[in-house]
């Protein structure tokens, strides 16, 4: 039994710090970085990721939600620990949570929710001249 334990410990290291997020039902895997400030400019309260083509992201405390309808809007601000910052057309709101890391699961475990069309992190991304 303890050595089912320790095994069941090192894979949850080995696979618990997984970080992702859905877009047009895809799933877009990120690595995370350390903090340097030269990658992205220094926000605050964020995590910095390579997205699969080797660019910079930075993901903030904050989401964006699509609805099909709002019905359900006021229990997923309480189960995920949301707040509104801004609305925009067509169901579509700028939330904020407590961390960055909320951000994502929320997102996640938003974007597989029947009555939301799509649910994303607030994503920083390096602009790059051409």
């Amino acid at each position: 039994m303890r050595r089912f334990t320790i095994v069941l410990g090192c894979v949850s290291i080995l696979f618990g710090g997984e970080y992702y997020y859905m877009n047009g039902g895809k799933r877009i895997e990120l690595t995370p970085v350390e903090n340097d400030v030269s990658a992205l400019r220094s926000f605050q309260n964020t995590l910095k990721f390579k997205d699969p083509k080797g660019r910079d992201v930075a993901i903030p405390n904050r989401l964006l939600v699509k609805f099909k309808n709002t019905e359900n809007l006021e229990k997923y601000l309480e189960m995920y620990a949301m707040r509104i910052v801004r609305k925009f057309h067509n169901n579509t709101y700028l939330m904020e949570t407590v961390s960055p890391q909320a951000a994502i699961e929320s997102a996640n475990a938003l974007s597989e929710k029947p009555d939301v069309v799509y649910a994303q992190p607030d994503l920083i991304k390096k602009w790059r001249l051409r």
